[in-house]
């Protein structure tokens, strides 16, 4: 058990909740219809079950006959074939009439009453689609682990596969605790505040492909997470603990997962994000997540995300990456690492980054950044001008059509920002408050 403060780097938590769960062993599935299948993951491999196309089919308008009888043909030597005996016209898509093998398309056929006449030779199989041209009845469509997109799916219906197997989303159970929590909808006294983690963590955890459930919120009593764990965790793939994991007077998620479990690591080298916990309670994995949103979130990317994935058999979505100008210093604290949410732009052929606030609970600073920077172990931060790495959060479009003001707020920034979008939808304005 590795004691808070005594922390490990995301890489090394990450290792010990691979090694001790072995996600990617997660065999739970069930039977979808197809045609509901989008975005999930195959738990098996997936067989044709007829030929694509089931049969010789024109791929062009014109006559179907037998490309031997036009051997030979030629400006002086044109051959004749009789209209429904010989040759016959056929529209694209249509099944090939018995004893021909190619398609005339129309506009090299001269026609002459009951009569065709052509002047150049067909050859064996022209503009047509053998069958299984593209299918072939039995073959292997997909591979266990795929995830289906909607051109896998179409293919699969050509295919005649109306049903498929897939995994079972995996169960993310979500216990926000904290004597302040309460509804966010209801009128909120001072001291008190609105739960709002279960969304940004629940929207993660279902773009992945989990199935979200909150209970709670769960009171600062120890008794009271006992009672909640005990039961939810036999429903649970994966639980988190929102708030709690540090070492305050009204923190007990550590004491406990040490009851019915053990702990694996408490504390990350991360900020924001570092009193994560991960743990194992009756079997199933936890992790206890920071009560600041931006903490939060980092902890989930970090852990939670990739674990998720290997479950589905997937490897997380690598963002973007770009080379960016630092337009200040961003001190940093050694020993740990550090993201920073950044505005990003581009100005005279370089892009440029302004760091955002850096404060663990400041929601906003990642629904307004463009971009983030790690800033390594090693280094106690970085000087205006250096050129850095920055992880986008944006397509790299936005970035490239970006406009950025620095000043004080003003609202009729705001209102320039909402004519531009709606005049120029291409056209991004941004501010960064000094």
């Amino acid at each position: 058990m590795s004691p808070y403060l005594k922390t490990i780097t995301p890489e090394e938590a990450l290792s010990i909740l691979m090694d001790v769960f072995q996600p990617w062993y997660y065999d739970r599935k069930e039977t979808v219809e197809t045609l509901n299948a989008l975005g999930r993951v195959t738990a098996s491999p997936i067989f044709a079950l007829r030929s694509v196309p089931h049969y010789h089919a024109a791929a062009m308008d014109g006559i179907a006959l037998k490309a031997e009888k036009t051997f030979g043909a030629s400006e002086k030597t044109p051959v004749r074939l009789l209209l429904g005996k010989e040759a016959f016209w056929i529209d694209t898509g249509d099944p090939l009439p018995e004893g021909t093998n190619a398609v005339v398309p129309l506009e090299e056929v001269n026609q002459e009453g009951e009569w065709v006449e052509l002047i150049k030779a067909a050859y064996p199989w022209q503009h047509v689609r053998l069958a299984g041209e593209d299918v072939i009845k039995g073959e292997m469509l997909f591979t266990s682990n795929h995830r289906l997109r909607g051109e896998d799916l179409a293919l699969l219906v050509a295919s005649g596969v109306k049903f498929v197997q897939v995994k079972s989303k995996p169960r993310v159970i979500f216990i926000p605790t904290g004597d302040e929590i309460r509804d966010p909808f209801l009128d909120l006294a001072p001291g008190e505040a609105p739960e709002f983690n279960s969304v940004l963590i629940g929207s993660m955890v279902e773009e992945i492909g989990g199935v979200f459930k909150k209970i709670g919120p769960v009171k600062d009593d120890p008794s009271e997470l006992r009672k909640t764990l005990e039961k939810v965790y036999k429903e649970a793939d994966l639980i988190l603990i929102n708030a709690g994991s540090s070492t305050g007077r009204g923190d007990f998620t550590k004491m406990v997962i040490d009851e019915n479990g053990r702990v694996l690591f408490h504390g990350i080298s991360v900020m924001p994000g570092r009193p994560t916990l991960g743990g194992e309670y009756k079997g199933k994995p936890v992790l206890g997540l920071p009560g600041y949103p931006i903490s939060a979130f980092v902890a989930f990317k970090l852990l939670a995300e990739p674990f998720l994935s290997a479950m589905l058999g997937q490897i997380p979505s690598k963002p973007p990456v770009i080379k960016a100008i630092l337009a200040e210093d961003i001190p940093s604290r050694l020993g740990i690492y550090e993201f920073v949410r950044l505005k990003v732009f581009k100005s005279k052929g370089n892009f440029v980054a302004h760091p955002l606030p850096r404060g663990a609970s400041v929601l906003s600073s990642i629904i307004k950044a463009e971009g983030l920077l790690k800033i390594p172990l090693q280094s106690e931060g970085l000087a205006e001008g250096r050129e850095v790495e920055v992880e986008l959060l944006v397509n790299p479009e936005v970035v490239e059509r970006t406009l950025l003001i620095v000043g004080s707020h003003d609202l009729s920034i705001d209102i320039m920002a909402d004519r531009l979008k709606k005049t120029y939808p291409p056209i991004f304005l941004i501010t960064k408050n000094t």
